[in-house]
């Protein structure tokens, strides 16, 4: 066996060892629970204890929809949203909606969403999800979601 293949199936199984010892389907499995708008998950990411996802609705130019959720209840967890909307001329314009919802104490954010309005569209968008362990700041799992149309 050469050994780039011999690499590549030692790196699959240190992969495979680490997700056995490290539990991470159990993470899943207690997880908040999200709105069945926001249907497709994203990234996670692990901070102490604390397991996040990120959950958004299906990519459209003119709405969309976030959700953060949690293994276990956090500090604080949020969803923020950026669209970069543009008008019919390809001009900057302010998008609608409620782009940035959090919660204390809960495991899952509110849900957050944005629209374009009529006659405009979303040429990118740009979507972090968060949670807090504590009061500080740099005790947080997050992930973000980057999407250009």
């Amino acid at each position: 066996m050469k050994k780039s293949k011999r690499f590549a199936a030692l790196f699959a199984a240190v992969l495979m060892a680490i997700t056995m010892f490290t539990g991470s389907i159990s993470a899943y499995a207690a997880a908040g629970k999200h709105d069945p708008s926001v249907p497709i998950q994203l990234g996670s990411d692990t901070y102490s204890s604390l397991t996040i996802t990120g959950w958004r609705s299906i990519n459209s130019t003119t709405s969309m929809k976030a959700q953060t959720t949690a293994n276990k209840n956090a500090y604080r967890i949020a969803v923020t949203m950026v669209p970069r909307t543009v008008d019919s001329k390809g001009n900057l314009v302010k998008a609608g909606g409620k782009p940035d919802r959090s919660l204390d104490g809960k495991n899952a954010s509110p849900v957050a969403n944005v629209t374009s309005g009529s006659g405009k569209k979303f040429t990118s968008i740009y979507i972090l999800f968060s949670a807090l362990t504590d009061k500080n700041l740099d005790h947080c799992a997050s992930t973000e979601y980057k999407k250009t149309f």
